[in-house]
């Protein structure tokens, strides 16, 4: 088991979002972005995403290196509010790697400061591929 937490500043996110022009398009998936941007407070959901993010590098191990980028990693919530993640290039690779089975994740914030917290569970045994089963999966719920 792999675990990572991240825990960021509010109005540090609000202020590179309002400074740096490319800084949502280079770090969040589109999917994120209409998420928070359909929220009160967007910049507490940003953050929050941010976090998620960092908090998954950190379970990883790697940080942002070796053809990782910010939008390989992508929270998101399920209709009840539940958080997951799904993991895409490099990401993804890595997870296949580790041999990741599921991703568990939290998140919380409140005015000042967003927090994550993420444990990558590897599988117990290697699945023996079904055929026409694809196994090349994309997303991983936690």
């Amino acid at each position: 088991m792999y675990t990572g937490i991240d825990i960021i500043e509010i109005k540090r996110i609000e202020k590179i979002f309002l400074s740096h022009k490319n800084f949502v398009r280079r770090v969040y998936t589109q999917d994120e972005v209409e998420y928070c941007q359909s929220k009160r407070n967007c910049f507490q959901h940003y953050a929050a995403r941010f976090a998620s993010k960092e908090a998954v590098l950190k379970a990883f191990g790697t940080g942002l290196r070796n053809r990782m980028k910010w939008t390989d990693i992508e929270t998101l919530n399920d209709e009840s509010g539940k958080p997951y993640v799904n993991l895409y290039g490099r990401a993804k690779e890595l997870a296949m790697e580790k041999n990741i089975g599921e991703i568990s994740i939290s998140l919380s914030h409140c005015k000042d400061y967003a927090v994550a917290h993420v444990l990558l569970i590897p599988n117990l045994a290697e699945p023996e591929p079904k055929k026409g089963i694809d196994t090349n999966y994309t997303n991983w719920h936690g």
